[in-house]
């Protein structure tokens, strides 16, 4: 994933404006194919999840920090802030006296602030995650069912061949015994020397094949 993203950010930087995703997504995958050996990207779908992620905006945009932003409303009345817009900013806020706050309750505002972007930030990993791990369990199971579907079609194959063998087996022993039988009922009195010699071989040759007496 960080392989193909880097390649990403190499086909945005060098590409015209105006060329769509679709096609900077196509350069960067033939991109990846080149460098893999004819290996395809094949976690599209996992990029879709994470392409908003901050660590992918690092790649993409190295020369700003990624940034979160916090949904704020506000009252649609009176323009009133949301108590997290408010916590937020309140180091930033002067006292009612007009004097700034001591340090230690700013460093303690501070330390608030961080906590909640950090929450923020760690809830939008354990929901990435956890369509990461939805994605790739789907892909595990379709490829055990691909799997198990080759292994069941050959298992088939093998026991039509072993089906097959046997019906030829079945059918040449009915035509050697049908054979036999002209063979060793064979009316040899009006046959010329050579003729019952070669027949009389034959039967021998049954004889000793079958075990008769």
């Amino acid at each position: 994933m960080s392989k193909f993203c880097g390649l990403l950010a190499q086909v945005e930087r060098r590409q015209r404006s105006g060329t769509g995703e679709k096609e900077k997504m196509a350069e960067a995958k033939r991109m990846f194919s080149i460098d893999e050996r004819n290996k395809s990207f094949m976690f599209e779908s996992c990029w879709e999840i994470l392409r908003h992620s901050c660590k992918w905006d690092e790649i993409m945009t190295p020369s700003q920090k990624p940034t979160v932003q916090t949904t704020t409303s506000s009252n649609p009345s009176t323009g009133t802030p949301t108590s997290l817009e408010s916590e937020l900013d309140l180091d930033q806020q002067p006292s009612r006296e007009g004097v700034n706050r001591p340090s230690g309750i700013k460093a303690a505002l501070e330390s608030r602030r961080k906590k909640v972007i950090d929450d923020v930030k760690f809830d939008q990993m354990a929901a990435n995650q956890s369509q990461i791990i939805n994605v790739l369990t789907s892909i595990s199971s379709r490829g055990i069912e691909r799997e198990q579907q080759k292994a069941a079609d050959r298992q088939k194959k093998a026991e039509n061949r072993e089906a097959r063998l046997h019906y030829l087996a079945e059918k040449n022993e009915r035509e050697q015994r049908k054979e036999d039988h002209i063979i060793m009922s064979m009316d040899m009195s009006n046959l010329t020397p050579t003729q019952r010699a070669y027949y009389e071989q034959r039967q021998q040759q049954i004889i000793a094949r079958t075990g008769m007496l």
